[in-house]
């Protein structure tokens, strides 16, 4: 039990992060875009709103940021001790994996080929990837992004403030850092707000493709979920 704990605190010790990257720049993000949203939706529509915006192209690389860390994680030592926390970060490595090349349709929106005729007539948008195929690939899997995001990155951290112990428990080692609270609330601030102008029929939006904004912030989640080097 000893020698568990004390490979889990090597692995789970954090390099101190600027709030700067958890906290300032995803709600600088955030507010930014809500601005140009109401008052430039021309420069929004034409600059943001499209497959290669900056929008765009931060969904592959962030995954792709935290694929690279995931993958330095498996090199620490102290995971010898901890078998199954490797399987974690293997699973979520696999997942940044397959994010980042879905983003960009494997290359096809950098390269700009045309997908095979016989896979362009079973996709929805006629893409080289695998999520508009199937609901498997794509809404299920949100989903249970989305409710890891708000367990881990909502939930556990308030209920955390009230009952600390639960970040002392031997598997507490999986649970999302205090830091990944601003990128969780702006997941689901656009995902909810959208929903909730949606039935009250408001004749405004908060974002433009209120979808697309939250994948931003769960990629984002998904970076600061890390293991860091001690």
């Amino acid at each position: 039990m000893e020698l568990m704990y004390d490979a889990r605190e090597s692995v789970d010790s954090r390099a101190e992060l600027s709030p700067v990257w958890w906290l300032y720049l995803p709600l600088g993000v955030g507010i930014l875009l809500i601005a140009l949203a109401q008052l430039a939706p021309q420069f929004y529509s034409t600059w943001l709103d499209n497959e290669r915006s900056p929008i765009e192209l931060m969904h592959t690389l962030i995954p792709a940021a935290a694929l690279v860390v995931a993958i330095r994680s498996l090199r620490l030592p102290a995971l010898s001790a901890l078998p199954l926390l490797r399987v974690w970060i293997c699973i979520a490595a696999v997942g940044c994996f397959y994010i980042a090349g879905e983003e960009m349709s494997w290359g096809q929106h950098l390269a700009g080929w045309a997908a095979p005729e016989y896979w362009a007539t079973i996709n929805d948008q006629k893409e080289t990837n695998l999520h508009n195929v199937s609901s498997w690939f794509d809404q299920k899997p949100r989903m249970l992004l989305q409710i890891g995001v708000i367990v881990g990155g909502l939930i556990i951290p308030v209920y955390a403030r009230f009952r600390p112990e639960i970040r002392a428990h031997r598997w507490s080692i999986i649970l999302p850092p205090g830091l990944c609270f601003p990128t969780a609330f702006m997941a689901e601030l656009a995902d909810g707000t959208e929903d909730l102008i949606e039935y009250l029929e408001i004749p405004w939006v908060l974002f433009y493709r209120a979808s697309e904004v939250q994948e931003t912030f769960f990629y984002w989640f998904i970076l600061l979920y890390r293991k860091r080097p001690a």
